[in-house]
């Protein structure tokens, strides 16, 4: 299955970074270059490019889970206070750590339990079928 080019997807990253919108905008350049030891915006755009381009080339194109699953990525202090600002929306987020990425803030993964048991038994309706 051919995905194309991240240029080709109306809302991503790549585009952000590439031709970044004059409002609205969601990715910091400057701080990305900086985090990033890149010692400016224009050389960001490039290695960006360049990097984007590998992994087409190389086929390494698949989802990272966390980048793709979690609401906020970066360093462990900047995940727990993007948690403690979503106020009630971070009840059930958590700071986990995500390896060579740092920490991501992602919906607890015991949320959504497959087995609901006798529970679920309460809510069937009662019928002659039973």
């Amino acid at each position: 299955m051919t995905r194309g080019h991240p240029l080709e997807w109306r809302e991503s990253g790549y585009r952000e970074i590439q031709y970044p919108p004059q409002r609205y905008r969601i990715v910091d350049l400057p701080v990305l270059a900086n985090l990033l030891s890149v010692d400016s915006v224009s050389s960001l755009r490039h290695a960006h490019a360049a990097w984007v381009e590998e992994a087409m080339q190389a086929d390494n194109t698949g989802r990272e889970a966390n980048w793709t699953e979690s609401l906020a990525v970066g360093g462990e202090d900047f995940v727990a206070s993007v948690k403690q600002r979503l106020g009630i929306g971070g009840r059930y987020r958590e700071v986990i750590s995500g390896g060579g990425d740092g920490h991501c803030l992602r919906e607890g993964l015991g949320r959504y339990g497959p087995d609901f048991g006798r529970e679920i038994q309460a809510l069937r309706p009662k019928t002659s079928l039973n």
